[in-house]
């Protein structure tokens, strides 16, 4: 477990250029927006598909610019610089809100004269009467945000539903390669999802996908609970997804103070949601009574029959009195984080890896594993109920990691004598995040005294495959910060990161073959598993276990007082 920065293999600091045009070009004369889209019998035509739009009312509009127009503003856009920001939600490179461009400004008009025409376009009366018509959503206000996204390889954006003060229509302009046309096999489409009625939270996958194709407009009106989407990562290598993106905004209240109240509650509900998509801790552990010392005596070994136990499958160094002794000492140093490489004894590690990521491996087959969502905090399959001879081995060699091993007793009671933890209960799963798919986000937990133990395994067997994982350029590495305490509290500390050991309240747990990772997460930390990107090497697989503790001083008062 390192606090570091991700330096290795990662991307430059600017965008990916979009062109390699050389000089601006004169400023456009006219507006940029093809005259036949505002057109009355064009505008009714788009409203019907608005309203047909599927899983929720959405509309796309082709040609929107004129072509000379849109392949200014692709050139444009290429000379923009962009940072690249990475959360447990996304990784794109993105600008400055353009919105805050000077016109008056002679750079920025000789610069950007196809961008600003277009934020022009955009925020005249007759474009914004359009999308009012077109959506229903009402009156619509001048402020209207613009910036630069770029999707390089591995760039994506997690399901979400924009829902942000004022937000009132979200909006998305096309502008990559022109002359390179985008098919499903490159991604970075816009996915949208359905909602359950009686939850109002996304079901676990998107229901349909609009390809980014190039002077394309889509949009749809912000809606919590309903408009759910996020941007497939983008497979293509050397083809950036190119977009313009921002979001109309209702006309301000009168009452601004009981506006921002109002929108408070959906600004938490992305992330204090995910509590309740997490099963209870309900199966009780017992640990009293198993240490060979006095009661209460905390530094007691394991009895014999422990270490035996724990033998046929744990590495014998982490077994011995004066290790556990060094593990208990980082784990107090350390604020209750440690990681312990290459746990597992080397012939059940190997034995587990053939079955994991021998070649040709089975994808997870539906009897066994179980889709995990909703798609907003989560997306994983989740070793299920299935059972039987016929199962492949790594679903019986799994289900004996959990239930005989990981589950047992012993275990816990070595957790207990690594921790100084009075455990109460537990909850265990096995997950597997698949490459190109699956993820967690962070999010508040209503369980106050928590340790994370989890049992990490990917194929890390190469060198370059370990440098990929140590990277975090494919994902996959789980990801622990505090979150603060500013009123919008749980979103925006969710909403920077940075893996490096300057930052106070982050630690970063690589994703490597065989780790244990003991982390006691209290009510400040919130935790994610990041997106594993389809260059990833392998699925991530894990046993992810939750235990809750009782405070010393819980104990104390539990005993009289004393």
């Amino acid at each position: 477990m390192r606090k570091r920065s991700r330096t290795a293999g990662a991307p430059p600091r600017s965008a990916p250029a979009a062109t390699h045009a050389d000089t601006p070009a004169p400023p456009l004369p006219t507006s940029p927006i093809n005259p036949d889209v505002l057109l009355p019998e064009r505008v009714r035509e788009l409203k019907a598909r608005f309203d047909a739009g599927k899983p929720f009312k959405h509309a796309v509009v082709r040609d929107v610019m004129t072509r000379e127009a849109a392949r200014r503003v692709h050139e444009e856009v290429g000379r923009l610089h962009g940072d690249l920001k990475e959360t447990d939600l996304f990784r794109v490179y993105q600008t400055g809100d353009l919105a805050n461009a000077d016109e008056a400004d002679p750079q920025h008009a000789a610069e950007l004269g196809a961008l600003l025409a277009l934020r022009r376009a955009i925020n005249s009366p007759e474009f914004r009467g359009m999308i009012e018509q077109v959506s229903g959503c009402g009156p619509l206000s001048r402020a209207v945000d613009l910036s630069a996204n770029v999707y390089a390889r591995g760039g994506h954006l997690l399901c979400h539903d924009d829902v942000i003060g004022t937000r009132r229509v979200s909006y998305i302009v096309y502008v990559g390669d022109p002359d390179d046309e985008w098919g499903p096999e490159d991604g970075g489409r816009l996915e949208l999802y359905e909602a359950d009625p009686r939850t109002r939270l996304p079901l676990a996958e998107p229901c349909a996908r609009v390809p980014p194709t190039f002077n394309t407009l889509a949009f749809f009106v912000v809606e919590a609970g309903v408009s759910f989407h996020s941007v497939e990562e983008v497979f293509a290598d050397g083809k950036p997804r190119v977009s313009l993106q921002g979001w109309f905004h209702a006309e301000p209240q009168p009452d601004a103070a009981a506006a921002a109240a109002a929108a408070a509650p959906t600004v938490k509900t992305l992330l204090n949601s995910g509590s309740a998509c997490v099963p209870p801790l309900s199966e009780p552990v017992d640990v009293s009574g198993h240490y060979a010392g006095a009661p209460g005596e905390e530094n007691a070994p394991l009895t014999p029959a422990d270490v035996a136990e724990l033998g046929e499958w744990v590495n014998p160094l982490f077994l011995t009195p004066e290790n556990m002794d060094r593990m208990r000492e980082q784990c107090e140093k350390e604020q209750g984080c440690v990681s312990l490489l290459r746990f597992l004894r080397e012939d059940v590690a190997e034995s587990l890896r053939a079955s994991m990521f021998a070649e040709g491996a089975a994808a997870p087959a539906p009897r066994l594993w179980d889709l995990v969502g909703p798609a907003h905090v989560q997306r994983f399959v989740r070793h299920g109920s299935g059972r039987g001879a016929a199962a492949p081995a790594l679903e019986r060699e799994l289900r004996r990691l959990l239930e005989e091993r990981v589950a047992s007793p012993a275990f816990t009671r070595f957790i207990r004598r690594v921790t100084a933890l009075d455990l109460t209960r537990r909850r265990a799963c096995v997950r597997r995040f698949r490459k190109g798919s699956d993820y967690t986000v962070a999010y508040a937990h209503d369980e106050p005294n928590a340790l994370d133990v989890t049992l990490c395994f990917v194929d890390d067997s190469s060198q370059a495959k370990a440098d990929d994982w140590a990277s975090g350029d494919v994902g996959g590495y789980e990801l622990y910060l505090d979150r603060e305490e500013d009123g919008v509290g749980d979103v925006a500390a969710a909403a920077v990161y940075a893996r490096n050991e300057e930052q106070p309240g982050v630690v970063s747990i690589d994703a490597a073959f065989g780790t244990l990772a003991i982390v006691d997460r209290d009510a400040r930390r919130m935790r994610f598993v990041k997106y594993v990107g389809r260059a990833a090497p392998s699925d991530r697989f894990d046993v992810a276990c939750t235990f809750e503790f009782r405070e010393a001083e819980e104990e104390a008062q539990g005993g009289g007082g004393a």
